[in-house]
């Protein structure tokens, strides 16, 4: 996935950050300003001084009925006072201009908020409410000491203090340096929850490291770019996959193409030479495919090739070998992309009996297989018989998708591979994943079909031996 002519989106992330919300009641006044008539007659009188209705209504080429009704309008609302057939201003009317850098009369009115304010526990900022269950197979963030408890004292003074930053970017209101905070009623602390701020893994030609990216991180407030800092804290405690000669063969011999002349004396991947001379693959039935196998440009490259396929030519299942390392995965890009290729396969969504199971090395932490059980129907323990940096897709036994995760830095892999419809290369991948494997978890929906049926087989044996 390309993002600008030389830098390139290799995965996506995504953190789930706690946070907690409150109730605030407090009192707004918001600035408006006059209709054009009473604005330019406070401006003449704020002049003049004083003046006749007479003489106003001459300057404004008026009869004297709309001279009264404009007059009659101020002084309800305390603007202007008329006495013995002068006009002058209130002290309430002077206010406005002085309050006015401009020097234009506004009116200010108060009116009532209850707003239900998300503040994260983390960087302690203002935070969008959150509008979704955030998936298990995201990064936990953990919250800054003593942030669960957040006093409502503190609630009060990050409304006050923050009020700006909050009317922006979480309320985007259209003229916020019109609007103020005059009085605060109350807070009430509510519930905890958790919001989830996307990142991307880019890698740029000739820089060596990959870096984290996010959407407006610059033009954020300094608080949130603390948290930034402190998202690519634990994004840097999780292990990457580890680059193996076992993978960069295995690779090799599936694939039937050569990547080991891209590696450097200190066996790391050099892209930008990959980009420039990697071969050009002749058969249509394959192609290069770069990043995270579930980015959006790569689950295309896979639905594009089963679109040519017959109906009957796709099998309602998916099978998955993801690689070691607990950084594969994080991100809702993997649900996304399980749920387009459920869908054009002929899986159902619910109830998820069968269909996509996820095959993992020995390697992989208990963490990582319980953020990622929820997604796929089945878990098994993938043998020892492959790298454990490879990964290999099989879609529908039609489309396969094998990859390889390769060392560009000391600490940063990222996966390179290809895409292919090739029958005998999609069936040599999907015989590699089969057999019989250690099952680590199977879908509640999955374990009581099984239930079922077994009372079902076990009600059928009872009845074989009553007839006998």
């Amino acid at each position: 996935m390309t993002d600008g002519l030389h830098t390139f989106v290799v995965d996506t992330l995504g953190f789930r950050v706690p946070c907690r919300s409150f109730h605030v009641r407090a009192n707004i006044t918001r600035d408006r300003p006059l209709p054009v008539v009473d604005e330019f007659v406070l401006r003449l009188l704020r002049i003049c001084g004083q003046l006749t209705l007479m003489r106003l209504a001459e300057f404004f080429g008026f009869a004297r009925t709309e001279t009264e009704r404009v007059v009659r309008d101020l002084v309800a609302k305390e603007l202007i006072v008329a006495e013995d057939n002068e006009l002058r201003l209130t002290t309430r009317a002077a206010a406005l201009f002085r309050a006015s850098a401009e020097e234009e009369p506004r009116l200010v009115e108060v009116e009532p908020w209850v707003e239900n304010v998300w503040i994260d526990l983390v960087s302690r900022t203002f935070v969008p409410r959150p509008r979704q269950r955030a998936h298990r197979n995201l990064i936990d963030v953990q919250p800054a000491s003593g942030a669960t408890d957040l006093p409502v004292d503190f609630a009060r003074v990050a409304f006050e203090e923050n009020f700006r930053d909050y009317i922006t970017r979480v309320r985007r209101l259209r003229e916020p340096d019109r609007v103020s905070i005059h009085s605060i009623a109350g807070v009430e602390p509510d519930r905890y929850g958790s919001v989830v701020i996307t990142g991307r893994k880019v890698i740029t030609i000739g820089d060596r490291r990959p870096r984290l990216e996010f959407d407006g991180a610059s033009e954020a407030p300094k608080q949130f770019r603390t948290m930034i800092e402190n998202l690519a804290t634990e994004y840097g405690q999780l292990d990457q996959p580890r680059a193996q000669t076992t993978s960069l063969v295995d690779f090799e011999r599936f694939a039937g193409l050569q990547l080991r002349t891209y590696f450097d004396q200190n066996q790391e991947f050099d892209l930008a030479r990959w980009l420039a001379e990697r071969p050009q693959l002749d058969n249509s039935s394959r192609a290069w495919v770069l990043g995270a196998s579930y980015l959006e440009a790569n689950v295309k490259a896979v639905v594009d090739r089963l679109n040519t396929k017959k109906p009957d030519q796709i099998k309602p299942e998916i099978r998955w070998l993801r690689p070691a390392g607990g950084g594969w995965g994080m991100s809702a890009d993997l649900s996304s992309a399980l749920e387009i290729l459920r869908r054009i396969v002929g899986l159902p969504e619910t109830p998820r009996f069968s269909g996509s199971t996820l095959l993992m090395p020995r390697a992989v932490g208990n963490i990582s297989q319980k953020r990622i059980s929820r997604l796929f129907e089945r878990g098994e323990e993938f043998s020892a018989k492959l790298g454990t940096s490879l990964e290999v897709l099989v879609v529908g036994r039609t489309v396969a998708m094998l990859l390889i995760h390769v060392s560009v830095d000391r600490n940063e892999t990222i996966p390179v591979g290809i895409v292919t419809d090739h029958p005998d290369q999609v069936a040599r991948l999907d015989g590699q994943l089969r057999g019989e494997h250690r099952q680590v978890w199977v879908s509640k929906a999955r374990r009581r079909l099984e239930a079922d049926n077994q009372d079902s087989s076990n009600s059928d044996r009872t009845l074989d031996l009553l007839e006998e």
